[in-house]
């Protein structure tokens, strides 16, 4: 019985990869139309940083004379543990600056998007 589907199954696999093969030919060659991305308002008000990024951002440099030879990547793989392991109350004054920069931005973009409105 189950040479019986083996069999079975031997036969969609090869037309599948027949299928792959001639959507990957087809892909080659697509010309199509590509869907543009939207484009950032250049004036609006950036997002402020997670207490993690902030976090980063201070070790950053710390980490890098530790290990000179580390890529963006590494240093920040580092800095995430590090993180990961401090206690709650070494996170406690990157929360607190992340919280005021939060409550700037939102401040920022409800005068931002107010003017905007105003303007049309």
């Amino acid at each position: 019985m189950e040479d019986h589907l083996k069999e079975g199954k031997k036969k969609y696999e090869a037309r599948a990869k027949r299928d792959k093969d001639r959507y990957q030919r087809e892909m080659r060659n697509y010309t199509g139309p590509r869907r543009e991305r939207r484009r950032r308002d250049a004036d609006a008000p950036r997002k402020p940083p997670f207490s993690s990024l902030l976090f980063s951002q201070d070790h950053f440099d710390q980490i890098k004379e530790q290990h000179p030879n580390w890529t963006v990547g590494q240093v920040a793989k580092a800095a995430g543990r590090m993180w990961a392991r401090c206690s709650e109350e070494d996170k406690i004054p990157y929360e607190e600056r992340a919280a005021v920069l939060r409550a700037k931005y939102l401040e920022e973009r409800e005068a931002y998007y107010h003017q905007c409105q105003r303007g049309n």
